[in-house]
């Protein structure tokens, strides 16, 4: 493992805010809004330019988006009637769209740092890089990934086909054996968009599948990610970029702990040494 000073680096002070706006969501579901949700809405979120939370129920606490699917089986009809929502409604108001889960903790600051890079009229497609299934990969949902603009505009009209077979359309939406993320991948690589690079300029992943502290020591009994992950996972403090966006199967207490730690703390630094 590198040492931690090797890799420490000072938050990066922008000139401006980077001129656009982020429109988050989060699908969950009845039992986890006052739990892993609230956590989600205390923290990260409300850094996000706009946020719901795509629900099968209204909450009063909540900026709730009712849409009746109960539980997390109908993940992918809640994601891709939200997106829908958001191409109809919010399309010319937002630039970016990015979608996480309940137990996703996202550094917002180091997400507008990563997308100031690109052009959100052309589609772009963000995530943590998985490879099963399609060649081209998909962006796994965990730790979240981002539509541009000119990706939503695309999408939008394709959800709208809920022909039997089209890539895009509902399915069986209770009973698919592969996950909504990669639904998601299958629907965009047919409208000629695949997911691009969000490794740093040292091959370190910016969203991660898993918590920091499984990041650093490396995923144990799970195999199938190694089976899934687009790059090799790299153990130790080179993991994880230090411009990271998100971690994954963060409980709330985490979240908590993680906010903290980055916006709570402010390390002394000594500009000499006696």
């Amino acid at each position: 493992m590198n040492s931690a000073s090797q890799n420490s680096a000072e938050p990066l002070q922008l000139k401006s805010n980077p001129d656009f706006r982020i429109f988050c969501f989060v699908p969950t579901y009845g039992r986890n809004l006052e739990t892993r949700a609230v956590a989600v809405r205390d923290t990260w979120s409300r850094r996000c330019d706009r946020m719901i939370f795509a629900a099968d129920e209204d909450n009063l606490t909540f900026p709730t988006m009712k849409l009746g699917y109960p539980g997390r089986k109908y993940l992918w009809a809640k994601v891709r009637d939200t997106f829908e929502y958001l191409h109809d409604n919010h399309l010319e108001n937002y630039q970016w769209f990015y979608k996480g889960d309940d137990n996703t903790y996202v550094i917002v600051e180091n997400l507008r740092h990563f997308l100031a890079q690109y052009d959100p009229e052309k589609p772009w497609f963000f995530g943590h890089r998985f490879k099963a299934f399609l060649k081209e990969g998909y962006a796994s949902g965990g730790p979240g990934y981002v539509l541009s603009r000119g990706a939503l505009r695309k999408l939008g009209p394709a959800l709208k086909n809920i022909t039997p077979g089209h890539r895009c359309a509902p399915g069986n939406q209770s009973g698919q054996a592969r996950g909504e993320d990669f639904r998601m991948g299958e629907c965009l690589k047919s409208l000629g968009i695949a997911p691009s690079s969000t490794l740093d300029k040292k091959g370190r992943e910016r969203f991660h599948v898993f918590y920091p502290e499984s990041s650093i020591a490396g995923p144990q009994g799970v195999d199938w990610y190694h089976g899934f992950n687009f790059h090799p996972h790299q153990k130790g403090f080179d993991c994880c970029s230090e411009r990271t966006i998100s971690f994954h199967y963060v409980s709330g207490v985490q979240m908590y702990g993680i906010e903290f730690l980055i916006y709570h703390i402010k390390p002394v630094v000594f500009s000499t040494f006696d």
